[in-house]
């Protein structure tokens, strides 16, 4: 399974060819184009691919988790850091302690899951215990079978009735329930933890098979959501099909996907519920090749390619 990490159509970061079965060794391969070419666009983001080159491939060769190590390689891209082993490994150990799932077994359940879901409010005192009764540690050699992106502000009860259709579904598959990054589960929502969530967004990405977007209006007008669609693009093969990266679940008005417009993505106008972490995001995005416009055409693409899931 070829990996490439990319910006935008014409921007190939770095691409690796790594076994997605289990966590052995993957090595850095040669980028297609010259390495002239290949370092004329890299200027853009101060990269010199002479000296980084080597420092990436040692650093993934170094780690336990291969996929954790390709998301802080391009955590580090994205932040427009020094391109060094320093820089990833800071990233990785900042999400490694950090990296959780949450499957939706009768003892999640019981401990609280969807009356966690109805509240919307993690930051109360009385629900901080989330992290340890509802979501687990990733172990090592384990990976996370969807990252799910959604909206806060749609409805809670038709989110919990789309993620436990999808976990059934799923599990008549695989013989398994999936394991799901939600970020209200797997991250700490102390505000002054939510900058190194921010920072460590691609790590969780790349551990996760695919995106699952529950979707509706909202989650096209959430800053949180369209950085997350657009992460998951920029880090997959650009031989990708799309559909195969991003999977949609309506659960705002039905057939929602194919009423998409480019119109409809805009991050100027898109919001967080807290002003700090919008503007980060969008400082974040601001950075990447093309600017704002060339972003909003990549999620806009990803969004009308997505897999829409019939339940």
């Amino acid at each position: 399974v070829t990996v490439t990490i990319r910006f935008g159509n014409a921007h190939t970061l770095v691409e690796t060819r790594a076994n997605k079965g289990d966590a052995t060794a993957a090595k850095l391969i040669k980028a297609r184009k010259d390495r002239e070419e290949l370092l004329k666009k890299q200027m853009e983001f101060g990269l010199d691919l002479r000296r980084a080159s080597d420092d990436m491939e040692a650093f993934i060769e170094l780690s336990e988790n291969k996929r954790m190590a390709l998301g802080s390689i391009m955590a580090v891209a994205l932040d427009s850091h020094i391109f060094d082993t320093k820089n990833f490994s800071v990233v990785y150990s900042q999400a490694k302690p950090n990296l959780r799932y949450v499957v939706l077994d009768e003892e999640t359940l019981r401990n609280g899951f969807q009356q966690l879901l109805l509240t919307r409010n993690l930051n109360d005192e009385g629900n901080r215990g989330y992290v340890q009764n509802i979501s687990q540690r990733c172990k090592d050699g384990e990976f996370i079978d969807r990252f799910v992106s959604h909206s806060w502000l749609d409805s809670p009860e038709a989110k919990f009735d789309a993620l436990m259709k999808f976990s059934k579904r799923f599990e008549e598959e695989n013989g398994r329930l999936p394991r799901l990054w939600i970020d209200m589960f797997c991250i700490d929502q102390d505000p002054s933890k939510i900058q190194v969530a921010i920072k460590c967004l691609p790590v969780y990405l790349m551990t996760c098979d695919k995106i699952l977007c529950l979707g509706s209006p909202n989650i096209l007008n959430r800053m949180w959501c369209l950085t997350e669609i657009y992460t998951a693009w920029i880090m997959s093969s650009q031989e990708d099909d799309p559909s195969r990266l991003i999977e949609w679940i309506d659960v705002g008005p039905e057939n929602m996907k194919t009423k998409v417009s480019r119109g409809m993505i805009s991050l100027r106008d898109a919001r967080c519920s807290k002003k700090l972490d919008e503007d980060a995001l969008r400082a974040k995005l601001r950075r990447c090749p093309g600017g704002i416009p060339r972003v909003e055409d990549a999620i806009y693409f990803a969004v009308t390619s997505a897999d829409k899931l019939q339940m």
